[in-house]
């Protein structure tokens, strides 16, 4: 990820923690209206990119080495989305079935048609956890 990004995604993460360490009522008022100027400021840097840096922040909590996106993404979305990793810098991402663990083909056919390359399967750690390990899964690896 480029230093303009990684430093969009820091200002997000400080706000984001920020607003949740609040206590009072007023503190977190101010705390929200803060949070929600820093996100004006990354929409600022392109639509998508903060719905990517949101998958970024997921990837990093469950320690995937990967970008990873699930599939809740409209098909019409994936080449803007696909556009938009590219410019952040991203080499590589992972698809994954958000509700059932098996990633919609269609929309890794999609993938393709935007100019990416399948790689192949890999091994991520999904959403669900159980107690302090993660929940193994497969995704669809593909390269920008």
């Amino acid at each position: 990820m480029t230093k303009i990004y990684i430093d969009a995604y820091n200002k997000l993460m400080r706000a984001l923690e920020a607003e949740r360490n609040a206590t009072t009522a007023e503190e977190k008022e101010l705390k929200r209206r803060a949070f929600e100027e820093v996100r004006k400021e990354v929409y600022a840097l392109g639509p998508k990119v903060e719905e990517v840096l949101n998958c970024y922040r997921k990837s990093q909590a469950r320690k995937n080495g990967f970008l990873g996106l699930e599939d809740y993404l409209g098909e019409d979305e994936i080449p803007s989305m696909v556009q938009t990793m590219r410019e952040m810098g991203f080499k590589s991402f992972t698809f994954a079935g958000y509700w059932n663990n098996s990633p919609r083909l269609d929309h890794a056919l999609e993938y393709q048609k935007a100019g990416c390359k399948l790689e192949g399967i890999v091994e991520i750690n999904s959403s669900i956890w159980h107690g302090d390990t993660p929940k193994k899964t497969t995704a669809l690896k593909f390269s920008l």
